[in-house]
């Protein structure tokens, strides 16, 4: 299932039309998708800003089924800008683009975190891909282009505290 599928799914619930009949102006703001070791989309979550002058979200988790968290407010630090839903790269092509970038380093993906967001005025993918061999690498992808922003990759164990006996 891609993005654009997901949240075709979403805007003809029932849930979502109750919700956005009481909310109109309510908008999208972030999109979150956790893929399992197939690639596989295992969760999704869609947050709507309700009152962006006091940023109140409802967040809606799709699984088997549609449920609701309402009510979570978002501190006035936290930027929240609207999305623009007709995004070029889909779940599919997103990732392509992260095998094609990271596929040597990583050839044993055991999950996937991909959060469409606003961030530094862009709007991107937020990719965060961890392996069964402990590495972990995140990226920023242009939802439009395509374009790999940014890459990070670190161990599992360089967020381990390692200290010799003679040190406690």
């Amino acid at each position: 299932m891609s993005f654009e599928e997901t949240l075709k799914k979403l805007k003809s619930s029932k849930e979502f039309k109750e919700f956005i009949k009481e909310n109109k102006k309510a908008f999208l703001f972030a999109a979150f998708f956790v893929l399992n070791e197939k690639l596989e989309i295992e969760s999704t979550q869609f947050d709507y800003c309700i009152d962006d002058k006091k940023p109140k979200v409802m967040t809606f988790i799709l699984n088997d089924e549609i449920r609701t968290e309402a009510d979570k407010f978002v501190s006035k630090e936290h930027k929240i800008e609207k999305l623009n839903e007709n995004i070029k790269i889909d779940i599919p092509e997103l990732i392509r683009i992260i095998k094609k970038e990271i596929g040597k380093k990583c050839p044993d993906i055991s999950k996937i975190i991909a959060i469409l967001q606003t961030t530094e005025n862009a709007q991107v993918w937020n990719v965060i891909v961890m392996s069964s061999s402990f590495q972990i690498f995140k990226m920023n992808i242009d939802c439009f282009s395509g374009k790999v922003l940014k890459t990070e990759e670190k161990n599992v164990m360089d967020f381990v505290n390692v200290r010799n006996k003679k040190d406690k």
